[in-house]
């Protein structure tokens, strides 16, 4: 665990496997996740979102390009569903103790679980909110945990982040818990920048309070849980 604590601490990101991080301790829980999160991919509300997306139509949410599924619980902290696969994961050791010891606290707070279908063709339209650079504005620190439930390439609108800005690096580019009021794209460094194309089942702990940006996709749909932790 030492050398995802010391990436997550001094870059803003660590990579693992779903594999290695739970000691190849394959439960059924982690089995019936990602069978969860498959059959999430192939519903009905992900073809509907999806069709609208196709034709342009408005379904009036503020990320167009994304379906999400959200534990029905109004709150995973004090209202969960203990059947929920979504919200069981985010609770395990294996995944909050790597967030608590890289930031030097004691215990963090679980804001939120959800899985992610990025539809494909994002190209098709101008980047929008989390498809451009920016820091996540929930708290002055936050963590997102994301598993890969299908492999990521460039045609799946792969998670790019800034290593080291969660640490004040680009700060003069975007201020904390902020969207920039333009285009910083060119003022980044490209050696500054990780593109996360991964195979299925890879685990991505990021520090968001860093510059980040992902899912302009090309020609693939991304699925993923993404847990959410704030400090």
């Amino acid at each position: 665990m030492s050398q995802l604590v010391d990436s997550l601490r001094e870059l803003g990101y660590a990579q693992t496997t779903l594999t290695d991080l739970f000691q190849g301790h394959f439960s059924t829980e982690l089995v019936g996740l990602r069978s969860f999160a498959r059959n999430f991919a192939q519903s009905e509300t992900v073809q509907r979102a999806n069709e609208c997306f196709d034709k342009g139509i408005n379904r009036g949410e503020l990320k167009e390009f994304l379906c999400k599924f959200r534990p029905q619980a109004l709150n995973p902290i004090t209202d969960p569903r203990p059947d929920d696969l979504v919200w069981w994961f985010g609770k395990q050791r294996p995944v909050t103790e790597p967030i608590c010891h890289a930031l030097g606290k004691t215990k963090i707070y679980y804001w939120w679980s959800d899985l992610w279908y990025v539809m494909p063709n994002g190209v098709s339209r101008q980047r929008a909110w989390s498809q451009s650079w920016h820091r996540d504005p929930e708290a002055d620190t936050v963590v997102k945990v994301m598993l890969y439930v299908t492999d990521v390439d460039a045609a799946s609108g792969p998670l790019q982040y800034v290593q080291r800005s969660h640490a004040g690096k680009y700060v003069d580019l975007c201020l904390p818990k902020r969207y920039p009021d333009r285009d910083i794209a060119p003022l980044i460094d490209p050696a500054d920048i990780v593109t996360f194309e991964c195979k299925a089942d890879t685990v991505v702990f990021v520090n968001t309070s860093g510059l980040h940006r992902g899912g302009y996709t090309i020609s693939k749909p991304r699925l993923s849980g993404v847990w959410t932790y704030v400090a």
